[in-house]
Formats: structure tokens, C-alpha cells, sequence
């Protein structure tokens, strides 16, 4: 998936490998763009960027996109690229292992999430995750102030130290709000 095997020409220079992912990155960075050649092995000449078939499956929207997951194999598939694209390198990173273990590592310790719960999930757009770790609490401190409240929070903060990354990976891989 992120193999490096792609070159690219920059002022009259050939740099490279790189991955498709890097090469999408420099891209939106604007140090390349689509009539800049490429080449990877398979191709018998060098060609512009929008003329390779990796463009089609990476020229979309940034939002998650229902076709990206294989409802029959249980898996993402093979072009999630642009949907990594959408992540910082710690996120891309944990969503490569995720995806490669085929889905039986969920991410290790996530402590953003741990410390900052409901507002770490309405940062990362999983808002229902929000409402179920923020109402409950709000209303039992309101109606009653026990330490039940206490031990719900407590327990929400653990739950998203230990899977916050599988949350978000199942939102901006699969498109799902809950696993």
C-alpha cells in the first residue's frame, strides 16, 4: 500500500522512490501538480500525473467515501489512499498497522483521547461517540450527584485511551460513526 516505487521530475531532475501516498502529499502541497511526470516500474515512458490510473481512485472527495470499504471481505480496499491522505502521519501510521494486521490490531494508547474524552471525539468528527460518553455524564451529575457519574466518566476515559483509535479509523477508513 505504501510502497515506495513511484519518481517524479522536478526541475529537470529525477527524484524518488516515493510512495503514491507522498507523492499525493507533495501534491496538495503544491510542489507538484497533475502535468508533472512520473514514472514506476510497468511504465514504458515517463507520463504526466493526470494520466495515470492512480489518479482517478485518489481525485475525490476528502470525505470518507462508502465505496473505500469492502463490505464482502470486511475489509478497506485496496485504494484508501486518499482517506489516509486525510490523517496526520501518527493517525496514517496506526491506520497502515490496523489495516495489515486485517483489523485485529486496534491501535495502541491513545492519550489525547483518554485526557480529553467528548471533546477529543468532536474534534476527530465522531460526534455520536461524543453525545454517548458527554450527555450521560452531564446528566447523571445533574439528577444524581453519586459517584456513579464519577465511574461512567471514568470509565468512557479508558475506553477511548484504549480504542479512540479505532473509532476514529473505523469514522475515516469505513465511514462509520460506531464500529
Amino acid at each position: 500500500m505504501n510502497k515506495k516505487i513511484w519518481w517524479y521530475a522536478l526541475n529537470n531532475e529525477q527524484k524518488g522512490p516515493i510512495s503514491l501516498i507522498d507523492l499525493k502529499l507533495l501534491m496538495e502541497q503544491n510542489v507538484l501538480n497533475y502535468e508533472t511526470l512520473v514514472w514506476k516500474q510497468g511504465f514504458p515512458n515517463w507520463v504526466r500525473y493526470s494520466e495515470t490510473q492512480e489518479v482517478s481512485s485518489l481525485v475525490q472527495d476528502s470525505q470518507p467515501q462508502n465505496d473505500s470499504y469492502n463490505p464482502q471481505t470486511g475489509m478497506p480496499s485496496e485504494n484508501i489512499e486518499y482517506n489516509l491522505l486525510s490523517v496526520n502521519q501518527y493517525y496514517r501510521t496506526e491506520f497502515e498497522k490496523i489495516i495489515s494486521s486485517h483489523e485485529i490490531y486496534k491501535g495502541k494508547w491513545n492519550w489525547w483521547a483518554f485526557l480529553f474524552s467528548w471533546i477529543w471525539c468532536v474534534s476527530k468528527g465522531l460526534w455520536l461517540m461524543a453525545l454517548i460518553i458527554f450527555l450521560p455524564v452531564l446528566l447523571l451529575y445533574i439528577f444524581d450527584a453519586s459517584a456513579v457519574g464519577s465511574i461512567y466518566a471514568i470509565i468512557s476515559w479508558i475506553l477511548l485511551g484504549s480504542r479512540g483509535t479505532w473509532f476514529y479509523y473505523n469514522l475515516k477508513i469505513k465511514g462509520k460513526q460506531m464500529p
